[in-house]
């Protein structure tokens, strides 16, 4: 329900107690209906019991004169003669009957059954073949079916209408017993005879007739009971009576059957007007119940149907106008979060001054509300705009204080860029000036820290958006490039390169360039064994329009879903915050920031075992050669300490291999290089000699050694022949021997400048003389000792030491 719009929302408001009034008016409605119905049905009774009386009053003057004409022994003829008035009577009176019935849809049920087979009763009460007692039966069962028909004081609708269904029920019932006993009595006349047992029977009726009287007198209107008078009948009637009944205690009756039949008749009479009156009185209070009925009935359906409509329509009306606000709400509401809050934050990014963020305005717009109604709806507006209002102060807030921590972060970082410089500065000095090989490693480790910490500062400065203030006006080889990138991470010894030759990197984007090659080698070194190699491919298109690097290590790697959120980190680094980059893979953000700035696309991929980072570098970063020469453009990007430690290296590296190869080759030996078995030596310098054979370093020292020479014939000095490896993938399988690195003719390095020695021994390093002026030159006559036995010890000193100032190394004891 919480989906739901507010426009079904306030119709369900609305539907559930419309429905719920609705079901019980229904029911209210339906009720009301029935009782109204079955009062018309009631009135429907009441209306049918008129012709009922009439054709009951016909068949008990027809039964009563047939119990005389029977009991005289009349037959035939005589017989019809004497019932033929009656009979159409009856038969009239029936007709009446049954229109009535079915004009009210009202079944006679068994009184039309018996009505109809009073016909062939009359056959056989004309011939005789029938006992009287029979033919009186028979006429009397068909009158007690039609007095079925009349209403029922127990099926009446309505309490009002009780005490005169009793009344009519008891005067129908009284003039039943009345009319039995004229025509016993007139049958007893006619006959002149009756049994003394009958007496009983005769006395019975009398007062069953006597007690239908008084409970018709008390139930009736008083109105139709005083008509009635006492209920007793005519006083001749009962005299007769009386002595007709005295008479056939003797059996022998002699009063005159005419003057019984006529005083009889007359009692009948006045309980027939009785009945009528009672008939009248019910019918009119029936009828008054059913208007009464149907005039509820549509009061109570016009007054739900009243409340319905005002319902709907105060709904209808309601909820148009909450539905109109609110919408009106909802769009100025998106006007303010898609247009006039974002101008307002732009607008407050953009400015650079204090007093213009002082005299911003607060709200961008007028209040929501224009109606000045003073509802909810009203309330929720001017609360959104006292919201959008305290955002815009806020989004100042934020602005001023990003600006004061951006400007506490750059100059943070540039007095620490300045003290990190004074300080490799004087490094490089000390260097200088140092012999003994133990305290020379230290320094280089510490050169390699104050390194690490001036591009940290430079990562504050991308952090703030600021520039790194390093920019060149030269060009520089894209070896050069990587080479410094190398030399800006701790396990510099750990990459392998091969680069092309012929490309160079514009000045101005030399120092981001190796800043962002400098943050994915560090990570490679760092999330990869220290017993691998980080491989570095530089490849120039042929056209000379682009380029890529790529560095690929052989850690555990990443899930594609790390992948897919790192590429998407780098990505979308120019618009993260700050704060969310400095917390978590810093590293990532700041080659995600310098790679927009110059262009630059940078992807990671997964490989069988590690990750390899995608550098592509466009055109427009690409210059042509210049006219200084290569060694000068790769000095300039190299620090002088790491100059002298590589130069250092590759001159000790060089005059090992100088030495061995010197020894010459045993005969029949297999063939093995300087850093393992199976992988043959190749010459230096681009000598005729034949690849020689050097024992398996199993000394410590020898370890070294070979271990140093591995790392010369790894590491490519730029403008140097290339392999021509074309993915990261190819390494792996051209040298596995030795672990996939990519291994190169040795670079042509000038012998080392003689310097003198120092007090311990050790050759005097010159800055800079070791530096190929031309590549393609051959190297000056070293001065180094070609001895294998005096080079040896410093070389294994110089290691042990370098190794020993790495705590995290453990390759050596």
């Amino acid at each position: 329900m919480a989906w739901w719009r507010v426009r079904s929302k306030l119709a369900l408001v609305v539907a559930i107690p419309a429905t719920a009034f609705t079901a019980l008016a229904t029911v209210q409605i339906a009720a009301a209906a029935a009782d109204s119905a079955e009062v018309a049905a009631f009135h429907d009774r009441v209306e049918l019991a008129r012709p009922v009386a009439a054709l009951a009053t016909a068949l008990q003057t027809e039964r009563d004169r047939t119990a005389g004409e029977l009991a005289d022994a009349v037959r035939e003829d005589a017989f019809d003669k004497a019932l033929s008035a009656d009979r159409d009577a009856v038969d009239t009176a029936y007709r009446k009957l049954a229109d009535a019935a079915d004009a009210r849809a009202i079944p006679l049920g068994e009184a039309a059954e018996l009505v109809d087979d009073l016909r062939d009763t009359r056959v056989a009460a004309r011939t005789g073949a029938l006992a009287p007692e029979t033919v009186f039966q028979a006429y009397t069962s068909a009158l007690s079916a039609l007095f079925g028909l009349l209403p029922r004081a127990t099926a009446g609708p309505d309490a009002a209408l009780l005490s005169p269904t009793i009344a009519v029920q008891e005067i129908a019932r009284a003039k039943e017993y009345a009319s039995q006993l004229r025509a016993r009595l007139y049958a007893a006349c006619r006959g002149r005879f009756a049994e003394p047992a009958t007496y009983q029977v005769y006395s019975e009726t009398i007062a069953e007739q006597k007690a239908a009287v008084l409970r018709f007198t008390a139930s009736a209107a008083p109105a139709v009971g005083a008509t009635f008078g006492s209920g007793a009948g005519g006083v001749e009637a009962v005299n007769l009576r009386d002595r007709i009944l005295e008479q056939i205690r003797g059996r022998t009756v002699s009063v005159s059957p005419q003057d019984w039949w006529r005083a009889s008749t007359g009692d009948l009479s006045v309980l027939a007007d009785a009945e009528q009156k009672a008939l009248n009185q019910l019918n009119d209070d029936a009828k008054t119940l059913v208007d009464e009925h149907h005039k509820r009935t549509l009061r109570l359906t016009a007054l739900i149907l009243a409340v319905l409509v005002v319902t709907l329509g105060s709904w209808i009306l309601i909820g148009r106008s909450m539905v109109r606000s609110l919408r009106d709400l909802r769009g100025q509401a998106l006007d303010v979060a898609q247009r006039r809050l974002p101008e307002a934050i732009q607008r407050l990014r953009a400015v650079e001054r204090q007093a213009d963020l002082d005299n911003l305005p607060t709200t961008a717009f007028p209040q929501l509300g224009g109606s000045n109604s003073g509802d909810e709806i009203e309330e929720v507006g001017d609360a959104f705009a006292a919201v959008h209002a305290s955002a815009v102060r806020l989004a100042g807030e934020q602005a001023e204080l990003r600006r004061g921590a951006n400007a506490m972060i750059v100059n943070v970082a540039r007095r620490s860029q300045a003290l990190v410089d004074r300080q490799l500065k004087l490094l490089d000095e000390v260097q200088g000036a140092e012999d003994d090989p133990d305290q020379l490693a230290n320094l280089f480790r510490l050169d390699h820290l104050l390194t690490r910490m001036r591009r940290n500062d430079a990562n504050l400065l991308v952090l703030a958006g600021a520039d790194t203030m390093r920019r060149r006006s030269d060009p520089v080889p894209l070896s050069a490039v990587v080479l410094a990138a190398t030399a800006e991470i701790e396990a510099y010894e750990r990459v392998v390169t091969d680069v092309d030759d012929g490309g160079y990197i514009s000045g101005p984007a030399v120092a981001d360039v190796i800043h962002i090659l400098a943050e994915l080698l560090e990570n490679a070194t760092r999330y990869s064994p220290p017993d691998t190699t980080v491989t570095v491919v530089g490849r120039v298109a042929a056209d000379g329009r682009s380029a890529y690097v790529r560095v690929a290590d052989r850690g555990l790697g990443m899930s594609a879903e790390k992948l897919a959120e790192a590429n998407e980190k780098i990505a979308n680094a120019g618009q993260s915050a700050p704060v969310a980059a400095a917390t978590a893979q810093m590293g990532l953000w700041v080659v995600g920031r310098l790679a927009g700035r110059h262009s630059v696309s940078v992807a990671l991929r997964g490989l069988d075992r590690g990750v390899q980072a995608e550098v592509g570098i466009p055109a427009a970063l690409l210059a042509p050669p210049p006219s200084r020469p290569y060694a000068e453009l790769a000095r300039s990007v190299l620090r002088r300490s790491t100059m002298h430690l590589i130069s250092r290296e590759l001159a000790a590296a060089a005059s090992v291999v100088r030495s061995r190869a010197a020894g010459g080759v045993e005969e029949g030996r297999s063939q093995v290089g300087p850093w393992g078995p199976g992988d043959q030596a190749t010459p230096p310098y681009g000598s005729a000699a034949v690849p020689v054979t050097v024992p398996a370093p199993n000394r410590p020292d020898e370890r070294d050694a070979a271990n140093l020479h591995g790392w010369t014939q790894e590491i490519r000095l730029p403008a140097q022949p290339t392999a021509t490896t074309a993915d990261v993938t190819d390494l792996a399988t051209r040298h596995p021997t030795n672990r996939g690195t990519v291994h190169h003719a040795p670079p042509v390095v000038p012998a080392p400048a003689d310097g003198g020695t120092s007090g311990a021994g050790l050759p005097v390093r010159v800055p800079m003389a070791q530096l190929p002026r031309n590549p393609l030159a051959a190297p000056p006559a070293s001065a180094a000792s070609d001895d294998p036995a005096e080079v040896k010890p410093a070389l294994a000193r110089f290691y042990r030491a370098r190794h020993r100032a790495n705590p995290d190394d453990d390759t050596l004891a």
